[in-house]
């Protein structure tokens, strides 16, 4: 996965494709802007990603949904720069609406940026702290992607999210929302992990029960059925570690500063 502002076109070039960096679609825009006023009822909208603070037409939307009565929920990577980021604030501490920010990851450290290349897991607690310390946020998602190489350690993630919280604002409304790799790259897929890795799922479900305890978290039956099917994922399919060598082989000449090492240290006890 790529997570970095530098990184933002390698995508396309990895998969022979043409992107129009400058894409003006302000009439689609005011078009949609429109269509939600006629509404009554407050509704949310879903802003997902690549990465939207970095895209000029997000900015556009925002000033177009000023004076609009619903709650936008953003969907981040968490690895927005600090001149970026403060733009960003500024219109969310200018508002008087409601922000739901959701934050894509699910590692820590240097294995956390090579599974997200281009990450930087520091920025990422910052941003984290930010979102906690400003009022206007009333919710944060937590949005982890389970993949062959962060079962292993993803209690260690819940862990480190937790104890930010608890430690900067343990008030703040919270859930966890998670995906999973199912549909490619097939190498990143955790059922060709071995059956007992299983295991670290229940670790991970323990760690979010114990953590989780002084915090405004809800929708944890959500949690523990992910994470069960997680479970499941692994104990239903066969081993096949090849699979995820032999992508991280082709990868490793694609990303010339991945850690591939660290990413196979996952894939073993």
């Amino acid at each position: 996965m790529y997570c970095g502002p530098e990184n933002s076109t390698k995508w396309a070039k990895e998969l022979n494709r043409n992107i129009d960096l400058k894409l003006d679609i302000k009439k689609q825009i005011d078009a949609l802007v429109k269509w939600l006023a006629s509404f009554d009822t407050k509704i949310i909208i879903q802003i997902l990603g690549g990465e939207p603070t970095y895209s000029y037409n997000f900015y556009y939307f925002l000033e177009q949904l000023k004076n609009s009565n619903v709650i936008i929920s953003v969907t981040s990577n968490g690895n927005t720069v600090n001149k970026t980021i403060e733009k960003f604030l500024k219109i969310i501490n200018s508002s008087s609406r409601e922000w739901h920010i959701g934050l894509s990851n699910e590692a820590c450290g240097e294995l956390a940026e090579n599974i997200r290349y281009g990450l930087n897991m520091k920025r990422f607690e910052n941003n984290l702290k930010l979102y906690l310390n400003t009022s206007n946020v009333t919710r944060l998602v937590f949005s982890p992607t389970m993949n062959a190489f962060n079962v292993k350690n993803f209690h260690e993630y819940i862990k480190l999210i937790h104890s930010i919280i608890l430690s900067t604002n343990k008030e703040k409304e919270l859930t966890w929302v998670g995906n999973w790799v199912n549909d490619g790259p097939i190498g990143f897929d955790c059922k060709h992990l071995p059956k007992h890795f299983s295991s670290y799922i229940d670790k991970a479900i323990e760690t979010m029960k114990n953590t989780s305890k002084d915090l405004n978290i809800d929708n944890n039956s959500d949690v523990y059925s992910w994470l069960n099917n997680m479970k499941k994922r692994i104990q239903d399919h066969d081993e096949n570690l090849n699979i995820i060598t032999n992508y991280l082989d082709r990868v490793s000449h694609i990303k010339p500063l991945l850690n591939k090492q660290i990413l196979l240290d996952q894939l073993h006890d």
